[in-house]
């Protein structure tokens, strides 16, 4: 009778242990998922920015190919007008 005491007693104990074992497994599946969702979401940010970074770098590269042809076309207008200069005082 004893030793069916102690066995109920040491089976409850055990119940509870693993009652309490599989709700820290709960939360810790909780917490996982939560965590996953969070680097999901990270990760969809991370590319939509990359792709901004993309079409900015884009932008900034055309940009720069328009100054300088910009900068040729100054070039040719100020050298023209030196010769028209020239031109007009050798006359």
């Amino acid at each position: 009778f004893e030793n069916e005491q102690s066995f109920v007693t040491r089976a409850k104990q055990l119940n509870q242990r693993l009652m309490q074992e599989k709700i820290k497994l709960e939360k810790t599946t909780l917490e996982s998922q939560e965590d996953q969702n969070c680097i999901e979401q990270l990760m969809h940010s991370k590319f939509e920015k990359e792709q901004e970074y993309q079409v900015a770098q884009d932008r900034e590269m055309m940009l720069q190919i328009q100054l300088s042809e910009l900068d040729h076309d100054l070039s040719e207008k100020q050298e023209q007008l030196k010769e028209r200069e020239l031109e007009r005082l050798a006359e």
